[in-house]
């Protein structure tokens, strides 16, 4: 091979790892940049769950404050007991914190 063909492919040969580079970094950009919201949107619903489960708890804490929460949330419930709201209210705390333990989880509210 004579001088002039090893240069062109020299040069060749630098413009495809000049674009696996490219492709690299755009590749590693875009991972992290989908990784970062997704981290952002699991903290998000971890809070949001945990101030439902801190909801649950001052509801339960308080008759007269799980009333007024329960008649909030659903109306029709206006005539139950102080015992059946607080075992609807701790069902849904319970359902709660079980749902904060997955990944992709909603409140159960």
């Amino acid at each position: 091979m004579d001088p002039q063909s090893v240069q062109n492919v020299a040069a060749i040969a630098n413009v495809i790892l000049a674009l696996a580079a490219l492709t690299g970094s755009v590749a590693v950009a875009l991972f992290v940049h989908y990784a970062q919201a997704r981290s952002e949107q699991l903290s998000f619903f971890h809070s949001l769950g945990s101030a439902w489960i801190d909801i649950d708890l001052a509801a339960l804490s308080d008759d007269e404050l799980l009333v007024i929460a329960d008649n909030l949330m659903d109306p029709s419930n206006a005539n139950d007991d102080i015992k059946s709201r607080k075992k609807r209210w701790f069902a849904y705390a319970v359902m709660n914190c079980q749902s904060a333990l997955k990944p992709n989880h909603q409140s159960a509210h």
